[in-house]
């Protein structure tokens, strides 16, 4: 881990050991998944933080899953367009506690920090965000923390502080001119990690255990389990460059943009809409960045029951655009590939996505279609709202919000080499020249399944 000296152990509380800590592996949340049951044909999943879908991936499901070729190894890449709060006081973990959803008693003794979102009264996303505890100190006797989130929701995160105040014995600033955000990752990153000589357990409570080694880094950092090789996230000093093994090499922070998307891991306002998104159709509780077993916190309410009746109809997944060179070109059972030599100039972000049914190339060999066959194919219902909608992006690859039995009728249909005949149905939109792309979901790997 990344310390100073001053900061080599850390101290053993009985909320940490109320709450999961590893002392083998060091790591403050477990990440299992157990199959726990069926229900309607679809099969439910429990991690450890109780995780629902109302839908699993199909068999035929073949994901986004090796690392694009220059992002294999020992890489590291700045994240551009970021904002970092302070905030410290006596009251700090307390007053964060009931805003985020996450839980702080888990990294309020200093470590590494962790992943959250701050949600609206009524449930839904205002921002994500990563809290990190500023380590310095033997026992963390001055607790600061650094909010680091989308440099668009600075002024909100600074106004949600400001507004829910009130008596708290807080200070916050904005720091973001004094710190640069930086992605590490490869197999090289365990070595990175302090380690001790020998596995620890059954330690009494208030034992002090080694907590990391010495190394030319930062005090202030996170192991990212967004996902399970999304690597380390430091904070560094504005003009700072990670002091890295010579196995490391740097890329362009275009690169770190292009990993997450392939991964399915949203981030930032292109992702997360303001008071629109949900956090659980953004993934949150897959990514560990929400805590069902925490007391109250704003927007608790309508997150907790929909974890509870474990509905959720749309997730947030990776999607390959290209160009809908015939109309027959949905039904190509192999995929398209990322292309960062596309001229596919992808739309802004929420721009809606089309659910269309085509007509099959077996029953209109002329690609003409039969209008009123497809019609009558088409579904009945009206939806108000779109049935897909698009996130941040980059070259041919991008982020979409789409209703999760609409991927799995496609990842079916594609998977038929052969269309049946009658209407197939395709993801469709505009790119900004006004030319149709078909997208391509894939569901992430590391979903549970």
């Amino acid at each position: 881990m990344f310390s100073s000296a001053s900061s080599r152990f850390i101290r053993i509380s009985g909320r940490h050991l109320r709450h999961g800590v590893n002392l083998t592996s060091y790591k403050l949340r477990a990440t299992g998944v157990i199959q726990t049951g069926q229900s309607g044909g679809s099969t439910v999943f429990r991690n450890t933080h109780r995780c629902f879908s109302s839908t699993t991936s199909p068999d035929t499901q073949q994901p986004l899953e090796t690392e694009y070729g220059l992002h294999q190894g020992d890489k590291f890449a700045a994240v551009t367009k970021r904002a970092v709060v302070q905030v410290s006081g006596d009251d700090s973990s307390k007053f964060l506690q009931g805003l985020i959803t996450n839980h702080m008693p888990k990294i309020d003794q200093g470590g590494s920090g962790f992943f959250t979102c701050f949600l609206a009264p009524q449930g839904r996303v205002m921002f994500d965000a990563f809290v990190y505890p500023k380590n310095f100190g033997s026992n963390f006797l001055h607790p600061v923390f650094l909010i680091e989130t989308d440099i668009r929701a600075r002024e909100t995160l600074l106004k949600i502080l400001r507004f829910y105040k009130l008596r708290s014995r807080v200070q916050f600033v904005d720091v973001s001119s004094e710190y640069s955000v930086w992605s590490v990752w490869g197999p090289g990153q365990e070595a990175l990690i302090g380690k001790p000589d020998k596995p620890m357990k059954h330690l009494p409570r208030g034992s002090l255990i080694f907590k990391e080694t010495e190394i030319e880094g930062t005090q202030i950092w996170q192991h990212d389990i967004r996902t399970p090789d999304m690597g380390l996230r430091l904070l560094l000093s504005a003009d700072a460059k990670p002091k890295l093994p010579s196995s490391f090499s740097e890329l362009d922070s275009d690169e770190y943009t292009l990993r997450r998307i392939l991964k399915g891991v949203a981030e930032g306002a292109d992702d997360y809409v303001m008071d629109q998104s949900l956090p659980l159709e953004c993934n949150l509780d897959y990514m560990h960045g929400v805590d069902f077993n925490k007391g109250c916190y704003l927007g608790q309410e309508l997150t907790i029951r929909s974890h509870h009746r474990g509905v959720v109809r749309k997730r947030v997944v990776p999607v390959i655009a290209t160009r809908a060179s015939s109309v027959h070109s949905h039904l190509d059972p192999n995929p398209p590939i990322l292309d960062c030599n596309t001229d596919i100039l992808m739309p802004p972000s929420q721009s809606e996505i089309s659910w269309k049914t085509i007509v099959s190339n077996n029953s209109d060999p002329a690609g003409t279609g039969n209008q009123k066959d497809a019609a009558a194919a088409a579904p009945k219902r009206v939806r108000k709202t779109s049935p897909a909608k698009l996130g941040s992006s980059i070259f041919n690859a991008g982020l979409a919000l789409m209703r999760l039995e609409h991927i799995e009728q496609f990842l079916l249909q594609t998977a038929n080499k052969k269309a049946e005949q009658g209407p197939q149905h395709a993801f469709v939109m505009d790119d900004q020249k006004g030319s149709s792309l078909y997208l391509y979901p894939r569901i992430p790997s590391w979903w549970p399944r």
